[in-house]
């Protein structure tokens, strides 16, 4: 026994010096059987609060993927417009360049046959 047996003989669980030998019995008994954790028990209102969170988390993700859709549309959308837009210049510049070729044809033969060499 350890110097201070009176206090292990009151309590000695709680005792900061407990003897070696009862500290090896608690461990001991408390390897074998552990001690069971009190669950915390929710009270409706909390039950309510924790349920209005989760629904605010989820509507807040469903705007979040909203709007990530809308921009990736959109952005889609501007980047067709632009192909569209640079295919119809494109086109347009070839026509414009034909029509100028045939005028230039139309107008001298000679000058025509030197640029094509």
């Amino acid at each position: 026994m350890h110097h201070n047996s009176k206090c292990l003989q009151i309590n000695y669980k709680f005792c900061v010096r407990a003897s070696v030998l009862h500290q090896r019995i608690y461990a001991r008994r408390s390897a074998r059987q552990p001690t069971r954790r009190r669950v915390k028990r929710c009270h409706g209102r909390h039950l309510r609060q924790i349920a209005r969170r989760q629904l605010a988390r989820r509507q807040l993700a469903r705007r979040q993927l909203a709007r990530r859709q809308l921009a990736r549309r959109q952005l889609a959308r501007r980047q067709l417009a632009r192909r569209q837009l640079a295919r119809h210049q494109l086109a347009r510049h070839q026509l414009a360049c034909q029509l100028a070729r045939h005028q230039l044809a139309r107008r001298q033969p000679a000058r025509r046959q030197l640029a094509c060499r």
